[in-house]
């Protein structure tokens, strides 16, 4: 995070995983569907202080949890180099 001058260790841990599931009807079979429900709290975390620069939740459903962490792996790497490079693309 080179505009605030932070040096920063990045954690992702899963809070709370479930399975949520409800039965939908095919002629006369109830068939169960399950969707995972998981919570991620993300800390950016300064180095050199050791506070914590930000702390955020994220919460998705309906999706594989190799699919979750890898859409929010690479939501995080957006942001982050988002905030390496200016506007015109050049490192700061």
């Amino acid at each position: 995070m080179r505009k605030n001058k932070i040096d920063a260790l990045l954690s992702v841990e899963v809070i709370s995983s479930s399975k949520e599931t409800s039965y939908v009807q095919i002629g006369n079979v109830f068939s169960p569907v399950s969707s995972p429900q998981i919570s991620f709290e993300i800390i950016l975390k300064d180095v050199k202080s050791g506070k914590i620069a930000f702390k955020l939740t994220a919460n998705s459903e309906g999706d594989s949890m190799s699919a979750i962490s890898k859409s929010l792996a690479e939501k995080i790497v957006e942001i982050y180099m988002a905030e390496l490079f200016d506007d015109s693309g050049v490192f700061e």
